[in-house]
């Protein structure tokens, strides 16, 4: 009998872990639908062909140092890794139709407004420590 309650106390908690994490996932918004993801994933690589760009990973690890939430066109032609004034030119366009590449605001340190999917990114990692925190309390 004891057994049988022990085990009922933890199933319990798991079950409530899992209902909570259930919940946070359902909450999420996605910014688009499967098909304009799939769109403008295929359109991406044919720009980036058309226009030059460079690879993602190495633009990253260029502006990686630079500690900033948004970059500009300046900034952008420093690294070097644009062929052409026009080539930087038609990035900017391309990415500035996307509302996680608006800039967040930030006043007095904190983050005030800005994309919505940085915000609702913050939030969520927000959750999940604190969920983290709660679950390693009750073990």
């Amino acid at each position: 009998l004891a057994f049988l309650l022990v085990l009922n106390f933890l199933l319990a908690i798991v079950v409530e872990a899992y209902m909570e994490v259930r919940k946070i996932n359902v909450d999420i918004v996605y910014e688009h639908e499967f098909f304009s993801d799939v769109f403008n994933s295929n359109l991406v690589v044919m720009m980036r062909w058309w226009h030059g760009w460079p690879d993602a990973t190495a633009l990253s690890a260029k502006l990686s140092g630079l500690k900033k939430f948004s970059v500009s066109y300046s900034e952008l032609e420093k690294t070097g890794l644009f062929p052409t004034q026009d080539s930087t030119m038609a990035f900017l366009r391309f990415y500035s139709k996307f509302d996680f590449c608006e800039p967040p605001t930030v006043r007095h340190g904190r983050v005030e407004a800005g994309p919505l999917q940085y915000v609702r990114h913050q939030a969520h990692i927000q959750k999940e420590e604190f969920l983290a925190d709660k679950l390693e309390a009750r073990l």
